[in-house]
């Protein structure tokens, strides 16, 4: 391997960087469809913040604090005497403990609320910063476990914050949400390795562990007075759903039945004025008719004398 005080292998990171991204440019790949309900609506800062002040602190908080370990974790560990190799190792294994973390939080808080998981993770967070130093002067192992076991929660904030705007925003909402989180992050990217160093010129390279722990503890503060002390949302009711107009059928008295807007009525027939068996008589068949009344059982005779009668019961001017 090269010196790492040369160029040679940041030269060889950047090339293998750049040309990561050549099969990404040279793919043709086609934009979404675009559709009436997919337009972004803008969201205030202000109206973000109160509906989701967890997510935004702790976008902030994640930009502040991820930047400023990987700025000044490799100068804290020439500091302490670890050799490159043990700073480099360093750095990747609390990475990938980082990466499965994402996982595994992440199923968590999609069954929990995930202000607690915040919560939990920033408590978390503040112990480890404070006893990391003494775990650094105890062994090169503990020290390797504790940072671990902070950055698996560091590194993981940000995900969970977005996760819980998202939560409380509309799928129009989401994009210029998650554009002022990026904001917000980048912010506290900006500040985070820069307050990182001024707090390690005064306290040492312990400083950069008591600064992360200490920006959890203000964002654990912050989290469990927003989840005990924050007033109760009453949640919006549901729109109406547009009205569909129904088909027309074939019947109908089905469409009246079903049409809320016509009242149910009911036909009552009298049948106590009228002599069914006798009006069966009253006109005179001719023909074949004749013949195939003559040939009917009287049972029958009699309900297709009922059944003609109350038709001109309830339709008298209808002529046969």
């Amino acid at each position: 391997m090269a010196d790492p005080a040369s160029y040679v292998l940041f030269s060889v990171a950047g090339m293998l960087f750049a040309l990561s991204l050549v099969p990404l440019s040279i793919h043709r790949i086609h934009g979404p469809s675009q559709s009436s309900h997919d337009v972004a609506h803008k969201i205030r800062l202000k109206e973000l913040y109160k509906r989701a002040p967890v997510g935004l602190v702790g976008a902030f908080t994640a930009g502040l604090m991820a930047q400023a370990y990987f700025a000044m974790t490799p100068f804290f560990g020439q500091e302490i005497g670890l050799s490159t190799s043990q700073t480099a190792q360093f750095m990747a294994t609390t990475t990938l403990v980082a990466l499965v973390a994402q996982w595994s939080l992440g199923r968590i808080s999609d069954r929990l609320d995930r202000r607690k998981v915040i919560l939990c993770m920033a408590a978390v967070m503040a112990v480890t910063g404070a006893f990391i130093s003494l775990a650094a002067n105890y062994s090169y192992l503990a020290l390797l476990i504790v940072a671990c076991l902070h950055t698996a929660m560091l590194l993981t904030l940000y995900s969970l914050s977005l996760a819980h705007t998202n939560d409380w925003l509309g799928p129009s909402e989401i994009i210029a949400a998650n554009a002022k989180l990026m904001i917000w992050y980048g912010i506290g990217s900006i500040i985070g390795p820069f307050s990182a160093s001024l707090v390690m010129q005064v306290l040492g390279p312990e400083g950069l562990w008591l600064f992360l722990g200490a920006a959890a503890l203000a964002l654990a503060i912050f989290v469990m007075v927003r989840l005990y002390n924050a007033p109760s949302v009453t949640e919006e009711p549901i729109a109406q759903e547009p009205y569909a107009p129904m088909p027309i059928l074939e019947t109908p008295h089905y469409h009246s039945e079903l049409d809320p807007r016509h009242e149910p009525h009911q036909l009552e027939l009298d049948f106590s004025h009228h002599d069914y068996e006798n009006a069966a008589f009253n006109e005179a068949p001719t023909g074949g008719e004749a013949l195939a009344e003559q040939q009917m059982d009287p049972a029958e005779r009699r309900g297709r004398a009922a059944l003609g009668a109350a038709g001109r019961h309830i339709y008298p001017d209808r002529a046969d």
